[in-house]
């Protein structure tokens, strides 16, 4: 039997040659799994730092909005329904209550929290939202009792007229710029700030104040366990080189309604954050 030697290459060549563009295809999406790049860490999402006269128009009366809780991602939605000075809102919806309950844990708060408010032309505000119903409320079967407040850049509380620096931290935290704004800041109010972030439960927030090792890290954690935190007085001690300030608290820890007063020595490093460090309690105050 004769074989037809090139006859046979040829056949070889042509199996040899599918076999590669087999193997070929089956590579080729690995191939472009290693060239393409790889999608970075999803981006944080800030609202404008627009001020209240600009909010005012935007937001009218009635209008609706969505709200986004900054550290949650949950979203619900409101209708603006007074407010001069800041925006009072209600949830729409029973289903909207439930939303915003779940993000305070289950409970109502006075605790601010910073949120972004979506507005009805698609624009994002920052805000910062207390969890409080309170006051009149006017849409029915939304099983929210009152109305609950939104702050924006250089709002006021109706009561007082006065801006309230926690919903201010909140909404710089919301836009993106709360680096920024404790950048320009002297010591002292460095300090009220960080205390600010204890009171609110923001301990992400407080965490960005100081130098996080040592005293500092400890103090930070322990300031966990607290209900309330109010600062009584700052005080730079004996004009020292080492920007030592003594700090002055009346504090209420978790499951207690007693307050109790504690002092802090501590140092401050520059200005803005990562300047706090050397927390050290005064166990004897004066």
């Amino acid at each position: 039997m004769l074989i037809n030697l090139k006859w046979w290459r040829w056949v070889l060549l042509i199996i040899a040659g599918e076999i590669l563009i087999i193997i070929g295809r089956g590579l080729m999406p690995e191939q472009e799994k290693i060239n393409k790049p790889v999608p970075s860490r999803t981006e944080e999402v800030y609202g404008e730092f627009v001020t209240w006269k600009e909010v005012n128009r935007l937001f009218p009366q009635y209008a609706n909005a969505v709200i986004t809780d900054c550290d949650t991602k949950m979203k619900f939605k409101v209708q603006r329904r007074a407010g001069s000075l800041h925006a009072d809102v209600q949830p729409l919806t029973a289903a909207d209550t439930a939303i915003m309950k779940k993000i305070y844990q289950g409970g109502w708060s006075w605790k601010r929290r910073a949120v972004i408010v979506e507005v009805k032309d698609g624009r994002k505000l920052a805000g910062s939202m207390h969890g409080m119903p309170h006051g009149q409320g006017a849409i029915q079967g939304n099983n929210f009792n009152g109305h609950f407040c939104i702050h924006f850049r250089d709002s006021k509380v109706h009561a007082s007229r006065r801006v309230d620096p926690a919903h201010q931290m909140m909404v710089w935290k919301a836009a993106g710029v709360f680096g920024e704004q404790v950048g320009r800041m002297n010591q002292e109010d460095v300090i009220r700030v960080f205390f600010t972030a204890i009171e609110q439960d923001d301990f992400g927030l407080a965490a960005r104040m100081i130098i996080p090792t040592g005293s500092a890290a400890r103090a930070l954690e322990s300031f966990k366990n607290l209900e309330s935190v109010r600062v009584e007085s700052i005080a730079l001690v004996a004009k020292n080189t080492d920007n030592t300030y003594r700090v002055k608290l009346l504090t209420v820890t978790k499951g207690s309604k007693r307050s109790a007063r504690q002092q802090f020595l501590i140092n401050v490093h520059g200005a803005g954050e990562g300047s706090l460090y050397n927390f050290r309690p005064v166990q004897s105050p004066n």
